[in-house]
């Protein structure tokens, strides 16, 4: 661990961990690390991949987030995920898929300008923007596309 530079530091087999009450409620793996010490947004790079556990009060993960690439800007509290980023849900077996997503840690939020998938059991959600809260329990397309299941409209309206 740990190769430094004047203004750039590397860390492999990076594990982060934040903690609410003494309880572990985020945990970040990445294989690779690096940290530019640049006084006016401080960053991480993560150019190798990113995992991202969302972990509940009994100690499970809930909710992990994967991509191939992500930058953390340190003093915003934002780290932007790019590259077949992935949020799987566990307890409601949701998986979205984008290209680019933000995750603001200071509003526990996750959000998306871009193209969305969103696989749920018995149905596919697609469409233009998300956001949603950071463990990915609530959230809603912003600009939905394509078919949508007809079960809750009312028989006999035309």
């Amino acid at each position: 661990m740990g190769e430094q530079s004047i203004n750039k530091e590397k860390a492999t087999d990076v594990e982060i961990l934040y903690s609410d009450s003494a309880i572990v409620r985020v945990r970040i793996l990445a294989p690779l690390m690096y940290t530019e010490m640049n006084p006016i947004q401080p960053k991480q790079e993560f150019p190798d991949g990113i995992h991202v556990d969302f972990i509940d009060e009994r100690k499970r993960v809930q909710t992990i987030i994967t991509a191939k690439r992500a930058t953390r800007r340190e003093r915003d509290g934002i780290i932007v995920l790019r590259d077949s980023v992935r949020v799987l849900n566990k307890v409601a077996r949701e998986l979205l898929e984008t290209n680019e997503l933000t995750w603001d840690e200071r509003q526990s939020r996750i959000s998306s300008k871009a193209f969305v998938k969103i696989t749920r059991p018995g149905e596919v959600l697609t469409g233009y923007g998300f956001t949603a809260n950071q463990d990915f329990t609530e959230g809603r397309i912003l600009k939905p596309k394509g078919n949508f299941p007809s079960d809750g409209f009312i028989e006999g309206i035309e």
